[in-house]
């Protein structure tokens, strides 16, 4: 798991908001590192040899921490040149800013940032730039994985690689479940404002087995010696892990790609896109292809 990271670079920033975050990471999992920029046909021809001159000098600094960091540059269609180049070298995680200085984003979170999502199957970590300036303040060690839960097999199948990244980086999990109560929120997903539930319409018995869903799933991973606490909130899903994140700083939010409440949405919808990478934090998305290599 983590072996080998991909970080794209394209020298107007895409790789700026990421690469503090790769030393720990490659300490963690004792990973190596390439850095490839994707250049097309007529960006190929107006940077030239300065493009590699500036590619290496990246390279450089970051193995001064890293150590393993090779420099790729091709030419091709960015977000499936990736995805290509990340099958080829046998890469199993790409990190990437959701926007570079010299990228326009087709939505929030860029158009090739989006594709490299939508269609990788290896886990991608994204990250929001401007955010990740205002909430890290010059420190860019992860302290914890903030994991949402919908009760599904899909959203669960995030676990295991939050297993691994909390032994190895040493993080607390937080299981975050939020009850949107079928509907009753489903005004934010179009972008209107947030309204909290009145409390007469809180489920008791729902909250009840929520509770003890959370739990269970907390002392399987306690067993494995981990630290970890659970949060059960009511109100939109991507408003409420985006709000926590917010609150308690240096986080890392792991998501499946696929769960029956609606984490789906918050990769597909721009409302709740805008939610989760409003956080700040890096984003790490789990895509169904790369459930069994998790543990390797």
């Amino acid at each position: 798991m983590f072996k080998k990271i991909l970080v794209p670079f394209d020298g107007f920033g895409l790789a700026d908001a990421v690469l503090p975050f790769i030393p720990q990471l490659a300490k963690g999992f004792g990973s190596s590192v390439i850095m490839l920029w994707v250049m097309t046909p007529n960006g190929a021809r107006s940077a030239g040899a300065m493009a590699v001159v500036e590619l290496e000098e990246a390279a450089r600094r970051l193995s001064l921490e890293v150590g393993d960091v090779s420099p790729m540059v091709t030419v091709g269609s960015p977000a499936p040149t990736i995805i290509r180049i990340a099958a080829e070298e046998g890469c199993d995680l790409i990190a990437m800013t959701t926007h570079g200085r010299g990228v326009i984003g087709r939505g929030l979170l860029g158009s090739v940032a989006d594709e490299v999502v939508r269609y990788s199957p290896v886990p991608t970590m994204v990250f929001a730039p401007r955010k990740a300036d205002e909430e890290w303040s010059g420190s860019s060690i992860i302290d914890r994985i903030i994991v949402p839960l919908d009760g599904s097999d899909y959203a669960e199948s995030v676990l295991p690689y939050v297993q691994n990244m909390a032994h190895r980086m040493d993080l607390e999990i937080v299981l975050f479940r939020v009850n949107d109560y079928a509907g009753i929120y489903s005004g934010a997903w179009v972008g209107l404002p947030y309204i909290p539930v009145a409390e007469q319409l809180v489920d008791p018995a729902v909250e009840t087995s929520d509770e003890e869903y959370l739990e269970t799933v907390a002392e399987k991973l306690r067993s494995n010696g981990l630290r970890v606490r659970w949060e059960l909130l009511n109100g939109n899903p991507a408003y409420q892990v985006a709000e926590f994140a917010r609150e308690t700083k240096h986080n890392m939010v792991a998501l499946a790609t696929r769960g029956h409440s609606g984490i789906e949405r918050w990769i597909e919808g721009s409302v709740s896109e805008r939610a989760v990478l409003d956080s700040g934090d890096p984003v790490l998305i789990i895509p169904p292809a790369a459930e069994e290599s998790a543990v390797a």
